[in-house]
């Protein structure tokens, strides 16, 4: 009889829960140089997606600034199309 963690138990009831999530995840990681190009994918990095928000790690905020200012828009138009329409908003962190 093998031991069972509470928090294994939790773990695998989230990933149930959220597979899509985690398939979109997935899917932006995989595409992530395609769809924002390779000067981009340098300088981010998508961690997660919670409640349709794709989160993206930025190298700095001059990076940042940038991707709030306009180019933020049309990566978001590119991943919603490439991937899903139920992402609706990019956080950059």
């Amino acid at each position: 009889m093998s031991i069972v963690t509470l928090s294994s138990v939790i773990e695998e009831i989230i990933e149930k829960l959220q597979p899509e999530t985690n398939s979109w995840l997935d899917a932006v990681k995989d595409n992530w140089k395609n769809i924002v190009g390779e000067e981009i994918a340098k300088n981010t990095k998508p961690e997660k997606i919670e409640e349709n928000i794709l989160f993206v790690k930025v190298s700095s905020h001059i990076w940042k600034n940038e991707l709030r200012a306009g180019l933020g828009n049309i990566i978001l138009e590119k991943v919603q199309k490439n991937i899903t329409d139920k992402i609706k908003k990019i956080r950059w962190m």
